[in-house]
């Protein structure tokens, strides 16, 4: 699911272009024409106009220069090193026609925008074709030509029809294996991502979702998504061109489509690749802590929600800034914005805990035999369900499918943190690691049983560490909260208290997870900090915090941070967790978000508690119904230390010597 971006100094917490990712750069070119300079994408044809030319202009082959590329994201399907093209070895027949030199089959002589094949990328031949009846049927070939259809309507289960985009590699290539995106934000923005895949022998179908762009019906989150998916895998399958196989792509809302695909057909799908899912409402709109994640929540519902197409502009125009947030009730913000969003409010009062009927269970994604590829970002809120669902897809079936997990210093769009912080090696190659992967899993189907294989791109060193498995480290140390506000190994003796005013009129601010924390100035919080490190420090896996806490109010919000300050001074975010507690001091357990981050000696390590995180959460207002008050209290809220009140506990991982 996805938001605007931000409007204020907070993350983009949950974005979703088309499929998860940004659309697919396109590869540029330029066409010499009457002294003009025209930027396109693979064989542009330039407009017949009457009369001569003003001058005769011969075309040329371009120069690395001239074939820049756009800035890409770290996640391209179709990235490949641009070089300037070889010469041909035999000279194509040309005639002159209005002051362009153009081949007699209608075509620029000059072959543009053409690029160095690296290994492994759509020349790569499977050497066990017979390994399944299906797959070794698929002809893994370049395509320099390839085909597209549009607005092809697809019928439905209940007469209803969704339309598609199919983009085709050339007849040699057939039969072809499919590649699907069900998206509901837009097929059309998926036509860069389709020339890609054809243009490596794959068939690319992208259709929108019912109640979506101009598929018929109405659309409501999470629903009709496994029937519609069945009968668009059943259509798929049909067409003479195709194999009987297809892959299951998307990103986001449509990694959920993708996953229903294969529990609904799971012999027609032969792989999954899943970008940063968003499973269901309730586990993305809301905390683990069952609160409202309201800036998403919001900004989502205002953009795409009640919707048949998107609303680009729609959240900064009706709510330009922070205050616009702090209107209450919450429950009413779209109205008090003068939107009318009906099924809005319908998310707050099921809660958290309710269960869509359309979900997809644990049992059906553990006894899937498909090979994934999982991918997730350090920077997403979706993360933990990418390593989950390379836990449990196939756990219960002997072999056990292909999987592959890759974790990357990128948001829920797949973007490299902006900062440049992590280096070049953030961003990858995605173009050929799927498709490789792909040519394996689908050519080999016999061995898949052999790997699984897990990247991880641990922060600090800013480096990729493979391995075979995923394991959790087997060690672990505990840092204690004393009174002098730091950080030790050993228990304070006796007890003490520390405060601090939470006022909702003011609560603490969202900072973007990737951005550098040492500016903000507040004091409504409460820190701990190791002081600088003398040794390096590895930590790999999910930090948890004991917190003994109480507040003057009915009940309190804590929001745990783990920050990490460099010996240079940046103060950045490595984990986080919320816990509600009541009145009383209670001992509370707030298991932080997974990390792998490496902090050298002399950078400190930080604790960090306090009452907000506005406006990516709800606030508390301390007078009753978060969503549905409109009165504020201010409150005290008390961390209480000594002993094993407070502390931290971190999985280390060991440095092999």
């Amino acid at each position: 699911m996805a938001a605007r971006r931000p409007l204020v100094a907070i993350a983009e917490l949950v974005h979703c272009p088309p499929n998860g990712m940004a659309p697919l750069p396109r590869r540029r070119r330029t066409v010499l024409h009457r002294s003009a300079v025209v930027t396109g994408i693979e064989q542009c044809r330039l407009p017949r106009r009457p009369g001569p030319p003003s001058r005769r202009v011969r075309c040329r082959r371009p120069t690395a220069q001239s074939l820049a590329l756009p800035r890409r994201s770290p996640l391209d399907p179709t990235s490949r090193s641009v070089a300037p093209p070889q010469r041909y070895r035999r000279r194509r027949r040309c005639h002159r026609r209005r002051g362009a030199r153009i081949p007699r089959n209608g075509r620029h002589c000059n072959r543009l925008g053409a690029t160095r094949r690296r290994p492994g990328i759509g020349a790569h031949r499977s050497s066990s074709r017979s390994a399944h009846p299906v797959s070794a049927q698929h002809r893994y070939a370049v395509t320099k030509s390839p085909r597209s259809q549009h607005n092809l309507r697809v019928p439905n289960g209940d007469g209803t029809c969704c339309v598609a985009d199919i983009y085709l590699p050339e007849p040699g290539c057939f039969p072809a294996t499919a590649v699907i995106t069900r998206t509901m934000y837009g097929r059309s923005r998926h036509r860069s991502e389709g020339l890609g895949w054809a243009r490596n022998g794959f068939a690319y179908v992208v259709a929108d979702v019912r109640g979506r762009y101009d598929s018929d019906g109405t659309f409501t989150p999470y629903h009709s998504e496994r029937d519609d998916g069945a009968a668009l895998v059943d259509f798929v399958c049909g067409q003479p061109w195709a194999n009987g196989g297809v892959v299951a792509y998307g990103g986001s809302y449509s990694a959920y489509t993708a996953w229903a695909m294969a529990v609904e057909r799971p012999i027609a799908v032969r792989a999954v690749v899943s970008l940063c899912p968003s499973m269901e409402l309730a586990r993305t709109k809301f905390d683990p802590s069952g609160i409202l994640r309201l800036y998403e929540h919001l900004g989502w519902w205002l953009q795409h929600g009640d919707a048949r197409v998107s609303r680009t502009d729609m959240p900064g125009n009706a709510l330009p800034d922070l205050e616009s947030y702090l209107a209450l009730p919450v429950k009413q913000l779209p109205d008090t914005a003068g939107v009318h969003l009906p099924t809005w409010g319908g998310v707050l009062d099921r809660g958290p805990d309710h269960l869509d009927d359309q979900r997809i269970t644990d049992n059906e994604l553990a006894e899937l035999t498909v090979p994934s590829f999982h991918v997730g970002g350090w920077y997403d809120l979706v993360t933990e369900t990418s390593i989950a669902h390379f836990d449990l897809v196939g756990s219960n079936v002997e072999p056990r499918p292909a999987r592959r997990l890759m974790i990357g210093p990128w948001t829920h769009e797949l973007f490299v943190d902006p900062s440049g912080r992590h280096g070049p090696v953030a961003s990858i190659e995605w173009g050929k690691i799927c498709v490789q992967w792909l040519h394996s899993v689908l050519g080999h189907r016999a061995a898949e049983s052999k790997s699984a294989s897990v990247s991880i791109f641990h922060r600090g060193v800013d480096t990729w560490i493979d391995n075979e498995t995923r394991e959790e480290p087997e060690s672990s140390i505990l840092l204690y909260a004393h009174d002098r506000r730091r950080l030790e190994t050993a228990p304070q003796s006796g007890s003490a208290a520390l405060s601090f005013e939470y006022n909702p009129a003011d609560p603490y601010p969202t900072i973007p997870t990737h951005h550098d924390r040492s500016a903000v100035v507040r004091s409504d919080f409460v820190d701990f900090t190791t002081g600088p490190l003398a040794a390096d420090l590895h930590i790999d896996g999910i930090p948890e915090a004991h917190l003994t806490a109480s507040t003057t109010a009915p009940e309190a919000d804590w929001i745990v941070r783990l920050l990490r300050r460099s010996a240079r001074g940046s103060l950045h975010q490595i984990g986080y967790g919320v816990a509600v507690t009541g009145a009383s001091a209670d001992a509370v357990r707030v298991p932080l978000s997974r990390t792998a981050v490496h902090l050298e000696r002399g950078s400190e390590l930080i604790l960090h508690i306090t009452g907000s995180d506005f406006p990516a959460l709800t606030r508390n207002l301390n007078s009753g119904n978060r969503y549905t008050g409109t009165t504020i209290e201010k409150a005290t809220q008390t961390v209480h230390v000594g002993a094993a009140r407070t502390l931290v506990r971190l999985p280390i991982r060991q440095e092999k010597q």
